[in-house]
C-alpha cells in the first residue's frame, strides 16, 4: 500500500494546497489498482464523480486528488516517460497514446493525415511531428481552406518576376519555403478539385512550377495534412480525390476530443489558469469548481 498526500505522513508527496495530509491510498492487485480515499476534505474524484474508493484499470489510469490529476502507469509503461510531448497537456491513456504515435511517427518521411473536431490540437501536434523529425529546414503552415484558386499556385508554388502586373520579385511558394523541412495544410478537406489536382502532382513527383517558370523546382518536403471531417465519406461522395487521398493517408493520427480524456482535465485548467495570471492575479479551483469542469461536456475542446 502507497500513500498519497501532501503531509509527512504519506509516502508519494503532493505539492498542492487541496490535498490532505493523507489523502488517499494505493493498493495493487492483480485486476488494477486499487484506490482509496482517507477521509480527505476535498475528496477522490475518477472521471467527474466523487468516489470513496475504484478500481484504477487500463495500462494507464487517472484519477483526482485536489488540483491534481494522479495518472499510474504499469511497470512496462515506464517508457512512456521517455516518449513525452509537452506541448501536448494531460497524462491520460489515449493521449499518451498519441504522444506515442507522434514520437514513432516523427522518425517517418511519409505523409500524415491529423484527424480530430476543432480545438484538439491538430496544429500543436503538427509542430511535434516537425520538432521531433529533427528536419534541417523550416516549418511552413498554411490554411488552404482560405485560398480561393486564383491565389493558389503563387501561394504553394510561388511565381517568378513579371509572372503577373505587379509582380515585381521572384516569391517563394510553401513548398519552396518547406524545402527539406515540413508543409502543414490545415483543412485539407476544404480543397477545391482544381487545387487537389495540383497539390496531387507535387506530392506525387516532387516538382514543381512556379507561376512565370518555364523550369520545374524539385523540393523535399515532409507534408503533414489536417481535417476535421469525415475525409473518406468525402471520397466516397466524389468530393476529394481518392488519389489524392490515399497519398496524404500513407499515416493517421486521431486526435481524441476532450470529453474523452476527462482526466486532463484539472491540469489543463491549472496551466490556463498560469497563462492567464497577469491579467486576473492568482486564481485557486475549489474541488467543487473542477468536478463542473470535469463534468462539462467541452464541444470547442481545448
Amino acid at each position: 500500500a502507497v500513500v498519497l498526500g501532501s503531509g509527512r505522513g504519506a509516502a508519494v508527496l503532493v505539492d498542492d494546497r487541496a490535498v490532505s495530509a493523507r489523502h488517499c491510498r494505493l493498493v495493487a492487485t492483480a485486476q488494477g489498482l486499487a484506490v482509496e480515499d482517507l477521509k480527505s476534505r476535498n475528496g477522490l474524484y475518477v472521471g467527474a464523480a466523487r468516489v470513496g474508493s475504484a478500481m484504477v484499470t487500463g495500462s494507464a489510469g487517472s484519477f483526482v486528488v485536489g488540483c491534481t490529476t494522479v495518472t499510474v502507469r504499469r511497470g512496462e509503461e515506464e517508457r512512456r516517460e521517455a516518449a513525452d510531448v509537452p506541448e501536448l497537456v494531460g497524462g491520460s491513456e489515449s493521449l499518451q497514446e498519441v504522444k506515442r504515435l507522434i514520437h514513432h511517427y516523427a522518425r517517418l518521411r511519409a505523409p500524415v493525415m491529423i484527424l480530430g473536431e476543432s480545438g484538439t490540437g491538430k496544429d500543436v501536434v503538427a509542430r511535434a511531428l516537425h520538432r521531433l523529425g529533427g528536419r534541417a529546414g523550416a516549418y511552413v503552415p498554411l490554411n488552404v481552406a482560405a485560398l480561393p484558386d486564383s491565389l493558389l499556385d503563387g501561394e504553394l508554388f510561388g511565381h517568378r518576376r513579371g509572372a503577373f502586373t505587379g509582380a515585381v520579385a521572384h516569391r517563394a511558394g510553401a513548398f519552396e519555403q518547406a524545402h527539406q523541412g515540413t508543409l502543414f495544410l490545415d483543412e485539407v478537406a476544404e480543397m477545391s478539385p482544381i487545387a487537389q489536382a495540383k497539390l496531387l502532382r507535387v506530392v506525387e513527383d516532387g516538382q514543381l512550377r512556379p507561376v512565370g517558370s518555364e523550369r520545374s523546382v524539385a523540393v523535399d518536403v515532409r507534408i503533414l495534412s489536417a481535417t476535421l471531417e469525415d475525409l473518406r465519406s468525402r471520397v466516397e461522395e466524389e468530393r476529394f480525390r481518392e488519389d489524392l487521398y490515399h497519398r496524404l493517408t500513407t499515416l493517421i493520427l486521431r486526435l481524441p476530443p476532450l470529453r474523452q480524456r476527462r482526466t486532463d482535465i484539472p491540469v489543463l485548467a491549472q496551466r490556463l489558469l498560469e497563462r492567464v495570471e497577469g491579467d486576473v492575479g492568482p486564481k485557486h479551483l475549489s474541488p467543487a469548481a473542477l468536478a463542473r469542469l470535469v463534468a462539462f461536456s467541452w464541444p470547442g475542446n481545448v
